[in-house]
């Protein structure tokens, strides 16, 4: 089994893989905003470091002793469905460039290890409302931290803590046995194999009701 996906991996390329991360992720959303006819744009930005099953060297309690290996990675995903948008192996200030995939008007929602400039600059650009909680560094004037810092909302922060539960979603809950040299290739897997799961977890759902539409009294004065 891990033969066989390194393999699919290296021939096929993790570009495909990123492009088809937001293709479905895109599509779950479309989906679900038009089924519940209201805006499901609710952005979360976090990362975390997935434990493997074996150790390594390294320094604890001032003393050299084997340590549990971990893997980081950093996503940005949408809260409300579930979905991933983007996706990197390894623990990433800088987000810009998932930033540049999410709808204009959606709202983002991170910490304080993302108060960057560059994650400013590029929701300004695509008009998100960002939410990133105030760092003790001081902001100059003139620049889009400044900005956002004013516009930050304590209320809409703590929703971000729903996003949270989906790494376990994405990456379960046991210990990788992934190596190093592959884990960046596992994470494009990891989060295509959930966004799959995703959409039909969606269709399913969706496909359980019927969408039913009241008409106005007007109209049915005029049918009686």
């Amino acid at each position: 089994k891990k033969s066989y996906l390194n393999k699919l991996v290296r021939s096929i390329g993790k570009d495909w893989f990123d492009k088809a991360i937001f293709l479905v992720a895109t599509l779950i959303d479309l989906m679900v905003s038009w089924f519940f006819e209201s805006d499901i744009y609710l952005f979360f930005a976090d990362w975390t470091e997935k434990e493997a099953v074996w150790y390594r060297e390294g320094m604890y309690g001032g003393e050299q002793r084997l340590v549990r290996d971990s893997y980081p990675v950093t996503i940005i995903a949408n809260v409300a469905t579930n979905v991933v948008y983007w996706c990197s192996a390894g623990i990433h200030r800088d987000v810009s460039r998932g930033i540049a995939r999410l709808p204009p008007g959606s709202t983002l929602l991170m910490d304080s290890a993302f108060d960057c400039e560059a994650n400013f600059e590029a929701s300004y650009v695509r008009h998100i409302d960002v939410h990133v909680a105030p760092s003790s560094k001081r902001v100059r004037r003139g620049t889009f931290r400044r900005m956002y810092r004013w516009r930050f909302s304590r209320a809409r922060y703590r929703r971000r803590k729903l996003g949270e539960k989906l790494f376990s979603w994405v990456f379960g809950r046991g210990r990788t046995w992934f190596r190093r040299e592959y884990w960046d290739r596992y994470v494009y897997l990891y989060c295509l194999g959930s966004n799959i799961r995703g959409l039909l977890w969606w269709s399913v759902r969706m496909g359980m009701f019927v969408k039913v539409y009241a008409r106005p009294r007007s109209c049915q004065k005029k049918l009686s």
